[in-house]
């Protein structure tokens, strides 16, 4: 019997937007040949975040010495994920560069004691899948699950960065998939127990001001109170059954459309009869592959405009007993 099609978010929201662009990524691996610090410091962040969150702390040795317990706070394992990369490829006067991320992610830490948290941890770092069909299965990784204080009902946490924490990015995710279907696989990971909805952790890395003019609002020099000016906030977002229902229905009929791309055009010799719906649909902006459809994709040219990393599912995570 012939392994069910594995399929996440990222894939479905794809196939909703170009055939082109999922299929060279997800089918064929190819992607960006750079490696942006977005997603670099975006990953680092989530480790950080995890290791602070996580309610079962790592088991260190007999002999534990103040810096090893130092050696697994959220400020060593950001430095450890980041910081010589970012120092090596990310100018220091970027939003990017190691000293603003490092100082956006002190700020929230000190603005963020875990007991003014909306939500209890229960859990880290889970890696889910579930089946959408008996030959189609939906996986992910949670950031968190969480029990709220106030109504002691469960919540997916879901941290997230950006450049700007606009109103309109925050409202993208009030009816967002990735979201719903979060919330499918916590119920899944958590033996069927309703999960209400999710906490959405938005922390923006902007460029905080650093310069030695005085800061109107703190009577300083910037250089001084700039951490003040971080930002991040957090809003609840639920679901309802009939919501999850329909996610998943939607859910299935795109992957029944990703599974007859597959079918269609296996080799990536087809891409040539593949269609370009990202020119109508905006997924043009920000793809991976904008640079090679730009010059008719050729073949010749993918392996050095583009770079092999095929897509990996996250690991399951076993429920606890």
């Amino acid at each position: 019997m012939a392994e069910p099609v594995r399929v996440d978010n990222s894939i479905l929201r794809i196939v909703a937007e170009c055939s082109t662009q999922v299929l060279i990524r997800y089918h064929h691996g190819y992607t960006s040949s750079e490696d942006r610090a977005e997603l670099r410091a975006g990953s680092a962040l989530h480790a950080a975040l995890a290791a602070y969150l996580d309610p079962i702390p790592p088991i260190l040795p007999d002999d534990e010495t103040a810096s090893d317990r130092q050696s697994v706070s959220p400020m060593a394992v950001f430095t450890r994920e980041y910081r010589k990369w970012a120092e090596d490829n990310v100018a220091s006067t970027d939003r990017l560069s190691w000293p603003n991320t490092s100082r956006i992610l002190a700020a929230w830490l000190d603005t963020h004691p875990l007991a003014s948290l909306p939500f209890v941890t229960k859990h880290v770092e889970i890696g889910f899948t579930f089946p959408l069909a008996d030959d189609i299965t939906f996986c992910g990784r949670l950031d968190a699950i969480g029990e709220g204080r106030e109504d002691g009902a469960l919540y997916v946490v879901e941290h997230k960065s950006t450049s700007n924490m606009s109103p309109w990015w925050l409202a993208r995710y009030r009816m967002d998939s990735q979201l719903s279907g979060y919330i499918r696989g916590a119920q899944e990971h958590l033996g069927g127990e309703r999960v209400v909805g999710a906490i959405l952790n938005g922390i923006e890395l902007k460029k905080l001001p650093d310069s030695d003019r005085k800061c109107d609002k703190h009577a300083v020099h910037y250089a001084e109170c700039g951490h003040l000016h971080a930002r991040a906030q957090m809003i609840a977002v639920s679901r309802t059954p009939q919501q999850l229902v329909q996610w998943e229905k939607t859910a299935l009929h795109l992957a029944r459309k990703w599974q007859d791309l597959l079918t269609r055009f296996p080799r990536l010799e087809d891409i040539q009869r593949v269609r370009m719906q990202g020119m109508f649909s905006g997924a043009c902006r920000g793809c991976p592959a904008q640079d090679w459809c730009a010059v008719d994709r050729p073949l010749d040219r993918l392996t050095t405009m583009m770079t092999y990393h095929p897509w990996e599912p996250y690991p399951v995570t076993e429920p606890a007993p």
